[in-house]
């Protein structure tokens, strides 16, 4: 059945047990219903709550829905509950009292211990590593490594900014899909999409060596600050340009700056940052150009000044802004 296949890949995924394409269908899945986000985050809460489990444990997931769907069938005091998806929220409750899980430590059949970080569907989050290396995660992120550390090596899916420290010229090395990214002490970003088919690296100093996990010379980069590595899945290669995105950070620094910027691009920007819709009725402004910054500005204090400078008009209706008139 499909709940338990989604219940199973979401303790997967918690666990950090899960595989690229099955956290690809896992985020798909998550994407299609804001039900499914509204119940995976119900589980994360409950996960984290702590505790561990053996790696090779095989929940029976088919059984713990059964017998709570059993137990709804027979109960008549359970009130009706606005969303369509509790009886699976409630069995996944079920199926971690049984399992008896673990978030932030996972023992692996060859018992090293693992550690997970992660951040919400709707907010960041910022760690200290073991050797003093600072990651700040983006939404929807997870870094997994082992607890002692002791290599320097992390597994990243998702987004993320690294400030790493030096360490007695030990490098420090983070996976993400395809890639392998090798550092000694610099600051830099990672970013992949959900099926880690693109894969970029922006730095901001030091050096950065960029290459499949083959280690194949003919995939390999040397990224220096201000540069900017993307990998392309398709064709199995890796580009490197200079960095032109000035908000390639905003979601960290939480400050957007634009320097003649063409509007298309401030649109992009700000549908990026907010994650609201932007539509523009007419073209009254496709020609023209904005330079300023947003220091931790709402949406509303930004199209506030839009207004001001290019005479727009707009209005906001639940996830979209429309916006008519103006001109420069």
């Amino acid at each position: 059945m499909e709940d338990e296949k989604y219940l199973e890949l979401m303790t997967k995924y918690l666990s950090g047990n899960i595989s690229d394409a099955e956290n690809y269908l896992l985020k798909e899945w998550l994407a299609a219903d804001k039900n499914n986000t509204i119940m995976f985050e119900e589980l994360k809460k409950i996960w984290m709550l702590s505790g561990k489990y053996e790696s090779d444990f095989e929940p029976d997931v088919k059984s713990a829905v059964e017998r709570f769907q059993t137990r709804i069938a027979t109960s008549d005091n359970l009130k009706p509950n606005p969303f369509k998806n509790i009886v699976k929220i409630a069995a996944v409750i079920l199926l971690l009292a049984v399992v008896a899980i673990v978030i932030k430590l996972t023992v692996t059949k060859d018992n090293t211990a693992k550690t997970k970080l992660t951040s919400s569907l709707e907010s960041k989050a910022e760690y200290q590593l073991p050797d003093s290396s600072r990651v700040w995660l983006n939404k929807n992120t997870t870094l997994t490594y082992s607890s002692d550390f002791d290599d320097r090596v992390v597994n990243l899916d998702g987004e993320a900014y690294f400030e790493v420290k030096k360490s007695n010229g030990k490098p420090f090395t983070i996976y993400c899909g395809k890639i392998k990214t090798v550092v000694l002490g610099t600051s830099f970003t990672i970013k992949s999409d959900a099926q880690f088919k693109n894969i970029e690296v922006i730095v901001l100093t030091g050096k950065v060596a960029l290459s499949d996990k083959s280690g194949n010379e003919k995939h390999k980069a040397i990224l220096t600050p201000g540069e900017k590595g993307a990998y392309n899945s398709n064709n199995n290669t890796i580009s490197i340009s200079k960095n032109e995105d000035l908000n390639f950070l905003s979601w960290k620094t939480n400050v957007l700056t634009f320097r003649n910027t063409p509007m298309d691009q401030v649109l992009s920007a700000l549908i990026k940052y907010y994650g609201k819709q932007i539509v523009v009725e007419n073209n009254s402004i496709d020609n023209c150009t904005l330079t300023s910054t947003f220091d931790n500005q709402g949406l509303n204090d930004v199209l506030e000044e839009l207004q001001i400078l290019l005479n727009i008009e707009f209005k906001i209706e639940n996830n979209k802004v429309v916006i008519s008139k103006g001109g420069c």
